[in-house]
């Protein structure tokens, strides 16, 4: 049996990528243990995982395009304030690949330096967190309620940033071709 802890694991070496992000932090399972089904079948696992961070890399595009230039401002600002903290934290040792918008690091718990972030900075890095959380969790949800293979637990607030707006039906056959391509 494939454990959860693959799964994550698998999850996590996916990753769910910012367009030009300076990194990301994330401190919980970007798919919470408890939504995660259990495969017999490895490859189940793995298209299950797969197809839920595509689905959800799809919405999160989507979701930060309706959000129109507004977004994009508060983008070039953060990274901005991430620019001159970094090029003046000479107290902390900083990756310099934090501040490549080609890359994204992600980090599964808080660098020291990150709580010293100017505290605009932070908030929008944490802001893209919860968003893709709520995107992931949005994900899972609706394949649980259009038939699709999940957990039964469906427990937890409604998520702010709905991923339905922002996939059409599309994405799931893309999502299981792309799946099926990894395999």
């Amino acid at each position: 049996m494939f454990g959860k802890a693959s799964i994550l694991l698998l999850a996590a070496a996916a990753g769910l990528h910012v367009a030009r992000a300076d990194f990301m932090v994330y401190t919980e399972p970007p798919i919470p243990t408890s939504a995660i089904p259990t495969f017999s079948n490895p490859s189940d696992a793995s298209s299950w995982t797969t197809s839920v961070f595509l689905n959800a890399q799809i919405a999160y595009g989507r979701f930060t395009q309706s959000l129109g230039p507004a977004y994009q401002t508060s983008l070039t600002s953060a990274r901005s304030e991430i620019d001159a903290f970094v090029s003046t934290a000479s107290n902390y040792t900083i990756p310099p690949e934090v501040t490549n918008a080609d890359e994204t690091p992600t980090y599964f718990s808080k660098p020291d330096w990150y709580t010293a972030l100017p505290s605009g900075a932070r908030a929008f890095k944490e802001q893209q967190v919860n968003d893709q959380f709520s995107i992931v969790r949005s994900v899972i949800a609706a394949r649980e309620t259009t038939g699709g293979q999940g957990a039964s637990s469906t427990a937890g607030a409604v998520p702010t940033a709905r991923a339905q707006a922002w996939i059409g039906a599309e994405f799931g056959v893309m999502a299981a071709a792309a799946a099926a391509a990894f395999l």
